[in-house]
């Protein structure tokens, strides 16, 4: 059978639902004897590959292919197996040898050796190894990573300061935060400004741990491991021109989090923005396509655009003072439509209109916002579903504490997600794709 070189821990599979550690080809915990190539591949009869470690159950994986040949496999100095590498088409997905139920306690060594032997059919006697993998309590990024937060145990967080907060937000494989940073496979993406995109475990029970991996370099963005909060990577500050390796051991407690996280400490924050949170459609700033925005008779040259259900985040670049528009349903929607328009400090609905219907007049509103840096604009369905809820936020506009206007409509939009007939769709800024941090670390308990 085919086994992918990520496990399933879902699939019913005892293979494919291993929960290994993976030693790469490269790793210094392998010992090579002269031979083998720069990508570990070798010819040379009696070439040695040997391996020590503790576990119940031991894989090797090689690349089988037409060239391939055979080699021989000892464990604790017990031959095993002869093992034929030969396969008609290149493939990496077959383990090469297998053996269960060893003793988990006492350390164990597999050796391979190359034997210079074919069969009839292969063009060569090469071996080409990838991969050891021995059964361990063992947990890497890529291989837990889920849409369901929790899960294998590992979160998707953002922080601000001392305060991490669950992402909620999960689509195209990434899970995409407020700030802009995310989440994905095998990569965290920087927020914008101070915040941090991070990768949480959260331990399930007590024990010593190994962490391991290697954080690529971006420039500009730092990398650090948090346990609890607490930094305990890197101990000094590190550059951002090279990459950064990580072999740590420590004692975890149950319920702890060891949180990897990237964020751009020098950079501040783009201000003032829209961050999209969600909408029917695309939010459109000062027009709907071609045409202006228009509420009923009455005719707007600034504003936004937008669909129910819909969520906009407004952030300022100072305390507010006040915000001001007229709201409505656009014309374009004709009589059809009905719209309840709300804005959020914090958690908190400061406004709340009634149900506005198409053909009805633009309703002017103004509040204070003392001083929020932030605010949120929604708009609900009102219960009767979304169809023609095209929902303008006419005028919009924020006058600051020192007295400087701000039309809604001239801001930059940061975040952006938005949902039409043919599904969710999200944007991340292209700023942000290129900085993203190639980073899988692994997690495995060593000590009970």
């Amino acid at each position: 059978m085919l086994y992918g070189d990520i496990p399933f821990y879902d699939s019913s599979d005892p293979i494919e639902s291993r929960r290994t550690r993976k030693v790469e080809r490269g790793s210094p915990e392998v010992t090579a004897s002269p031979g083998w190539n720069r990508d570990w591949v070798s010819s040379v009869t009696n070439s040695s590959l040997e391996l020590t470690f503790k576990g119940r159950d031991i894989y090797w994986r090689t690349a089988r292919g037409p060239a391939r040949g055979k080699a021989d496999v000892f464990l604790d100095g017990v031959w095993q197996a002869t093992v034929d590498t030969w396969a008609s088409f290149n493939t990496q997905d077959m383990f090469a040898f297998i053996k269960t139920d060893l003793d988990p306690i006492r350390p164990h060594t597999i050796k391979v050796v190359v034997r210079g032997e074919k069969n009839a059919r292969s063009t060569g006697t090469s071996i080409a190894h990838l991969s050891f993998e021995y059964a361990a309590e063992s947990h890497r990024a890529s291989y837990g990573f889920s849409r369901a937060q929790g899960k294998n145990p590992w979160r998707y967080q953002e922080r601000q300061g001392d305060t991490a907060a669950d992402i909620t937000v999960f689509q195209n494989g990434v899970w995409l935060g407020e700030s802009d940073g995310g989440a994905g496979l095998d990569f965290l993406l920087p927020g914008l400004g101070h915040s941090q995109s991070e990768r949480a475990w959260i331990a399930p029970r007590d024990g010593q741990v190994r962490v391991e991996g290697t954080a690529s370099a971006v420039k500009g963005v730092a990398r650090t491991i948090l346990h609890n909060g607490r930094t305990i990577w890197p101990m000094s500050p590190g550059g951002d021109d090279k990459p950064l390796s990580h072999d740590l051991n420590l004692t975890v407690k149950q319920g702890d989090a060891l949180s990897f996280a990237v964020g751009r400490p020098d950079v501040p924050p783009v201000l003032p923005r829209l961050d999209v949170l969600s909408n029917w459609g695309q939010v459109h700033r000062n027009k709907r396509g071609e045409r202006a925005l228009k509420i009923k008779d009455q005719t707007f040259e600034r504003g936004l655009g937008c669909h129910a259900p819909s969520k906009v985040v407004v952030r300022l670049p100072g305390p507010g003072k006040t915000f001001s528009a007229t709201v409505g349903i656009d014309a374009e929607a004709g009589a059809a439509g009905s719209v309840v328009f709300s804005i959020l400090l914090g958690d908190k609905a400061v406004h709340t209109s009634e149900v506005l219907k198409g053909g009805m007049a633009g309703v002017p509103l103004a509040i204070e916002l003392g001083g929020a840096r932030e605010f949120t604009l929604v708009v609900g369905e009102a219960g009767d579903g979304r169809d023609a809820d095209q929902a303008d936020w006419a005028d919009a506009k924020v006058i600051l504490a020192d007295g400087k206007e701000l039309y809604l409509g001239e801001l930059p939009i940061g975040t952006t997600r938005w949902r039409s007939s043919h599904g969710p769709f999200f944007k991340v800024r292209p700023d942000r794709m290129e900085s993203a941090v190639i980073w899988d670390p692994t997690i495995t308990y060593i000590e009970p």
